[in-house]
């Protein structure tokens, strides 16, 4: 089984390089025979793609790709599901806001769904952040009756899925 963890990255030199090692030792602990881990440094101005290059160059299973201008999210996005090689994609935040720990249980999931969503314990946004992602749930569980739960966490995707 081959998987992909990739981390869209804005100005996240604080945390990318705790980040990537967290990810470097689950998929060491799962014994996950083929991986990757995928940065999408999107345009970064405090160091951020100069660290994943490097962080590329010490290991082999780790690969940087860059915006040369901020894209936002959406556009990190499409590069992380463009440039991910793996049969399962794993999405989770360069920040660490999302553990990588999470990985073996959505992988455990995985025969029942092309997605899997994971569930953040808790948030450490900015009250804006926080009250924008209110709306959005609030509107989507009134809206597409989903889960009353925080469901924009951690996401496994199927590869074929985001390819098809």
């Amino acid at each position: 089984m081959d998987v992909s963890i990739v981390l869209p990255a804005y100005n996240e030199i604080e945390s990318l390089a705790a980040v990537v090692d967290e990810a470097r030792e689950v998929l060491r602990a799962t014994a996950i025979a083929s991986a990757e881990i995928l940065i999408v440094d999107d345009g970064s101005s405090d160091g951020t793609g100069a660290l994943a290059d490097d962080l590329a160059r010490r290991y082999p299973n780790v690969r940087a790709v860059h915006h040369e201008r901020n894209q936002g999210f959406g556009g990190a996005m499409k590069t992380c599901f463009r440039e991910a090689r793996g049969d399962w994609v794993f999405l989770a935040a360069a920040d660490g806001q999302i553990p990588i720990a999470m990985l073996p249980r959505l992988l455990a999931l995985r025969e029942r769904a092309e997605v899997v969503v994971g569930v953040r314990e808790r948030r450490a946004d900015a009250s804006v952040r926080r009250f924008l992602s209110w709306g959005f749930h609030t509107a989507a569980r009134v809206l597409l009756a989903v889960p009353p739960r925080e469901f924009s966490s951690a996401f496994l995707f199927s590869g074929p899925l985001l390819r098809g």
